[in-house]
């Protein structure tokens, strides 16, 4: 299997500076997400810290004698149990928290800092995905679009308690309440789990600057009617259009069968 990444962060129409973060790397097969809060300075450093000790934890692992990592050509791979691989997942997340409060409890203009943090990673023709906060992960397929993650805020939890309709919660006031982030305790919980792809899925991976404006159904439209760099930068200009008053960061990948073409491989060593 192989992937092809696009990427787009932009800081929105009513913000000064952008609190999100992400990495896409093919060749890994990891692709992470991160929406900063607590101010400019705080909510920057929360989210950069949160990818770059995710995207370090699992590198490292593909060094690792007890994993036997490899570069095949197209993309790294490395043999390991699907436990264990779920359980690196979950812990590189939760190293990131834990570093994120060390961060906050030294430096008190960064103190309360969190963020969300949302990843794909493929290995050995599996998926995964982890997922902590409101940012979130789409798959697109012919079936239609499917929603990976559930969200950690409250109006989630009030819907699935019952007490607000799917309408209420796309127009409440709450909706930017998140009840689990990466940064506010060390040991935080982390949804993580394997999932199914077939040649040419999309996945989109999104923080709520683009959620909060543009609908599932419409994000499907929109990658699967246009190519990559015009449905990347229509889904920002959209949301912006419709009010940015957030950040809005996009990643969409296409994970393929068998090994990637020798040009499109040649290209990619060229970029890096």
């Amino acid at each position: 299997m192989y992937c092809r990444s696009w990427a787009v962060s932009d800081v929105g129409m009513k913000r000064d500076h952008n609190e999100d973060s992400y990495m896409a790397d093919d060749c890994l097969g990891l692709f992470v997400v991160a929406d900063g809060m607590g101010g400019h300075l705080a909510g920057e450093t929360a989210s950069a810290t949160a990818v770059e000790v995710v995207e370090q934890e699992i590198r490292s692992c593909f060094d690792s004698p007890d994993v036997g990592g490899k570069c095949g050509g197209t993309r790294l791979l490395f043999a390991a149990t699907d436990d264990a691989i779920e359980n690196m997942l979950k812990r590189a997340m939760q190293m990131a928290s834990s570093e994120i409060l060390e961060k906050s409890l030294e430096n008190y203009e960064l103190k309360g800092m969190g963020t969300t943090c949302s990843l794909l990673f493929f290995n050995g023709g599996k998926a995964w995905f982890a997922h902590v906060g409101d940012s979130r992960i789409y798959r697109i397929s012919s079936d239609g679009v499917a929603r990976l993650t559930t969200d950690h805020s409250l109006v989630q939890e009030q819907l699935d308690a019952g007490l607000i309709s799917q309408e209420d919660a796309e127009t409440s006031t709450l909706k930017n309440i998140i009840t689990r982030s990466i940064g506010f305790e060390a040991d935080v919980e982390v949804d993580c789990r394997q999932i199914d792809w077939r040649s040419g899925d999309a996945f989109i991976l999104c923080s709520d600057g683009l959620t909060n404006f543009v609908t599932e159904r419409e994000i499907k439209e929109i990658v699967t009617r246009k190519d990559e760099e015009t449905a990347m930068d229509f889904l920002v200009r959209l949301a912006n259009q419709r009010g940015g008053d957030d950040n809005i960061t996009v990643i969409l990948v296409r994970v393929f069968d068998g090994e990637r073409p020798a040009e499109e491989a040649s290209q990619k060593q060229q970029e890096e």
